[in-house]
């Protein structure tokens, strides 16, 4: 039985793979068998953080790469595939919360836009990142994304978990860094905002984050923001076991 190709720029659609048909993640080839062991390692992590079932990452030597194989003794469920798929897209080595940045016209100036074979090159003191879809579909639009973030994952901790949606929260320092920026530069009166983009490596989502910030008009200790359920779960289980790199299935032959 032939192995299930499927390109990394897809839409994420979903299929049945077979006990037959594990799923090839594959690195570049100059990585270190110790990165592609910590990457397995932290696939597994993030595979039992989902509670996906019988499935195992191993390092595999096929057609003369390296790979991270994710296998089970019985068929992958369409739900399961698609996950997988997401958490190979990912690093996890920087999830962060940011204002979308505008380039003064100074730095449009100097700013050359990224293309999908091209890298461009970002106004001094910037980044770019790429936007992907809600569904985690990447599509070709730009932005550009200042550092440091005004809060990375490890400020951010789960406060509640339903069906439809997770409660995370910031850590004080961070949510008067949050409180701060807002009051600088809008109406002090704001008691929530919803201007922030959560960025992860060299991704982001175009959903803006809305933060609570204040409760009548005092600063709450711990500012807090939702997200999806689904969505949550996969950005909780990525950022909180990061791997030395992203990993994608091989090209189609």
């Amino acid at each position: 039985m032939k192995p299930i190709l499927v390109p990394l720029l897809a839409s994420l659609v979903c299929v049945t793979v077979h006990a037959a048909d594990p799923i090839l993640l594959e690195a570049p080839a100059e990585t270190k068998k110790a990165d592609l062991d910590a990457c397995a390692a932290m696939m597994n992590k993030r595979i039992a953080a989902l509670a996906l079932k019988d499935l195992k990452a191993t390092v595999v030597q096929k057609d003369g790469k390296s790979s991270v194989e994710v296998a089970s003794p019985r068929d992958v469920a369409d739900d399961a595939f698609k996950k997988i798929r997401i958490l190979a897209l990912f690093a996890g080595k920087a999830g962060g919360v940011r204002f979308p940045h505008v380039n003064t016209k100074e730095e449009e100036a100097e700013c050359e836009w990224p293309t999908l074979t091209t890298p461009g090159k970002p106004p001094k003191g910037f980044q770019f990142f790429r936007m992907m879809r809600p569904d985690f579909a990447v599509f070709d639009e730009f932005r550009v994304r200042n550092d440091p973030p005004f809060a990375t994952w490890s400020d951010v901790s789960v406060k509640t978990r339903a069906a439809d949606k997770w409660t995370f929260q910031f850590a004080p320092a961070a949510s008067k860094r949050l409180v701060a920026e807002v009051d600088k530069n809008f109406d002090a009166a704001h008691s929530s905002y919803s201007g922030f983009c959560f960025t992860v490596d060299d991704k982001g989502f175009p959903d803006q984050i809305e933060v609570h910030l204040k409760t009548q008009q005092v600063p709450l200790k711990n500012a807090e923001f939702t997200m999806p359920a689904e969505q949550a779960a996969l950005m909780e289980a990525i950022l909180r076991n990061p791997m030395p790199l992203s990993l994608k299935p091989p090209a189609a032959r």
